[in-house]
């Protein structure tokens, strides 16, 4: 081996304990703010529901909106971790036979109260037999997860948020179809992008442009692929196929 090999060999080692310990020191702080976070959490829920004295409906209003923005900061939170760990998650998963329409329900169940302030419909239009799929359950949920929090947040006041569920061919083809703000033509082709968002999207709601980079880097790493049509002002689908079960 000669002196530049090694030289080589020495920063790849150098880099790789500074990736290791920038990951470890985020993953430490996300921990340190999600704890008083999940703390403030139950003593919203637990004025809400009487436990510390009768309210009046406007503190009732105004308590509901800072547990909604409590949640908001806890799901970015997940969203920051999870993308910190995606290099170990490609390492990690641990694929079995998986009803997806377990992850479709928990997802509905999650997420109804917030599609309920904003008057949204939310459905899952079961029209065929769902076959189970070859996945890691954990990972493939966070993934209906995150679609249809961002069909809920980007969508309008009486609006919907619709999912299906086919097989076609070997994969299960799963969609999220909104009726909100759209993506503008021009920046769908960015859309993927980590840490990316559309403007229209930072003008309607925060967020931190990490969950569809999430989502996509999961379905891949099923071999399955996710992609979206969208018309600006009128809505938005986006699909993603992921194997069905051996």
């Amino acid at each position: 081996m000669n002196d530049r090999t090694l030289e080589f060999e020495k920063e790849v080692a150098r880099l790789r304990t500074e990736l290791a310990a920038k990951s470890d020191f985020l993953s430490m702080i996300v921990h340190q703010l999600r704890t008083p976070l999940t703390a403030n959490k139950w003593i919203f829920k637990m004025m809400i529901d009487g436990d510390l004295g009768a309210i009046s409906d406007e503190q009732r209003k105004i308590i509901m909106r800072g547990l909604d923005s409590n949640d908001q900061m806890i799901r970015m939170l997940a969203e920051i971790s999870n993308a910190n760990h995606m290099s170990e998650w490609k390492l990690s998963f641990v694929p079995t036979a998986v009803n997806i329409t377990e992850c479709i329900e928990m997802a509905i169940s999650e997420f109804a109260p917030e599609a309920k302030t904003k008057n949204v419909r939310l459905s899952f239009a079961k029209t065929v037999p769902v076959p189970p799929i070859w996945a890691d359950k954990e990972k493939i949920c966070l993934v209906v997860q995150n679609l249809v929090e961002n069909a809920i947040k980007y969508n309008r006041k009486n609006g919907s948020v619709t999912i299906h569920a086919e097989p076609i061919g070997k994969n299960l083809v799963v969609s999220v179809t909104d009726t909100g703000i759209g993506i503008p033509s021009d920046e769908q082709k960015n859309i993927f992008g980590k840490f990316f968002r559309a403007q229209n999207a930072k003008d309607f709601e925060k967020g931190t442009g990490l969950g569809l980079f999430v989502g996509k880097t999961i379905v891949e790493a099923h071999r399955g692929e996710m992609w979206f049509e969208s018309v600006p002002d009128i809505g938005t689908t986006f699909f993603f196929s992921v194997p069905l079960a051996r």
